[in-house]
């Protein structure tokens, strides 16, 4: 369809939507590898922006860690670090607060539905 198909107001259309048309797609075969790799209707641009630097900052961190001897609070032996009991607890607690943001948003989505 086209933008006056869809009846938009002249007034109302953004200067961004250069075409209203919808994005066409070929199916079968290895189609669907290209189509995952597309960067018109795309999230992938935008995900690539915020993910690629926070990956390679972890990658310099890892680096620094392992190889410039910031290693060593995770060499003492009785260091909090290396306690199990420390990570069990912490990853409980991680999980605990995820699961309870997950269900708080739910209920405020079903409230305002």
């Amino acid at each position: 369809e086209s933008c006056r198909q869809l009846r938009i107001p002249q007034s109302s259309r953004s200067a961004s939507w250069a075409s209203c048309e919808m994005i066409h797609y070929e199916s079968g075969g290895c189609y669907f590898i290209f189509n995952c790799f597309k960067l018109h209707g795309s999230v992938f641009p935008k995900a690539i922006r915020i993910s690629l630097p926070c990956g390679i900052l972890t990658g310099l961190m890892a680096y620094v860690i392992h190889h410039r001897s910031l290693y060593q609070p995770l060499e003492d032996e009785t260091s909090v670090m290396r306690n199990n009991a420390v990570w069990g607890g912490f990853s409980f607690l991680v999980g605990f607060l995820i699961v309870f943001r997950t269900s708080q948003a739910y209920n405020r989505f079903w409230e305002g539905v």
